[in-house]
C-alpha cells in the first residue's frame, strides 16, 4: 500500500453500519469454514478409517468444490480422444511479395461442427476454398503427435 492510497482510505472512511453487511458474510463464512472443516473432516475420517486402518480425510468449504473441479478436468483429459485432422498451409503471391499462409475456417463454431461441416450454396457438404489462389500447396509428409509427459501420480484417484 502507498502513502496517497492510505490518505485517500482515510479520507473516505464509511460508518460502521455500511459495512455491517461485509462483517456478517466474513463471519458466516468463518463459522462455515469451522463446522465443515471440523465435522465433515471428523466425519470423512471415521468412514474412510472403518477398515482399522486411519486414513485422514480433509473436507472444507473451498478445498472440497475445488477437488471436485480438478478431478472432472482430470477425467476429461483422461476420456479425450484425439482424432486426425488437416491443415491447409500455401505459398501466396502478393503485390508485397510472397507469403505463407494457413487457412482457416472463420465461420467455424466450435466442437459441434468438428465432424459435419456445414452445407454450402450448392448444397455439398465440402469445406469453402481460400480467399487467394495458392501458388503452390504441400501436404504435411509425416504426422506430429503432441509430446506427451507421463501422468503424475495424484493423491486421489478417479
Amino acid at each position: 500500500m502507498t502513502q496517497g492510497a492510505i490518505r485517500d482510505g482515510f479520507a473516505r472512511l464509511r460508518h460502521g453500519d455500511e459495512m455491517k453487511g461485509l462483517s456478517d458474510a466474513a463471519v458466516c463464512r468463518s463459522e462455515s469454514d469451522w463446522l465443515v472443516g471440523i465435522n465433515g473432516t471428523r466425519a470423512m475420517t471415521a468412514f474412510n478409517s472403518k477398515t482399522g486402518d486411519f486414513h485422514l480425510t480433509t473436507v472444507g468449504r473451498v478445498q472440497t468444490p475445488t477437488l471436485a473441479i480438478v478431478v472432472e478436468r482430470e477425467r476429461k483429459i483422461r476420456d479425450f480422444k484425439s482424432r486426425p485432422y488437416w491443415e491447409v498451409e500455401a505459398d501466396f503471391a502478393a503485390k508485397a511479395g510472397n507469403y505463407a499462409g494457413k487457412w482457416f475456417d472463420e465461420s467455424f463454431q466450435g466442437a459441434t461442427q468438428m465432424n459435419t461441416p456445414a452445407p454450402t450454396e450448392s448444397g455439398n457438404r465440402t469445406k469453402p476454398k481460400p480467399s487467394a489462389p495458392p501458388r503452390s500447396a504441400r501436404r504435411a509428409s509425416s504426422r506430429k503427435r503432441p509430446s506427451r509427459k507421463p501422468a503424475s501420480r495424484h493423491f486421489f484417484s478417479i
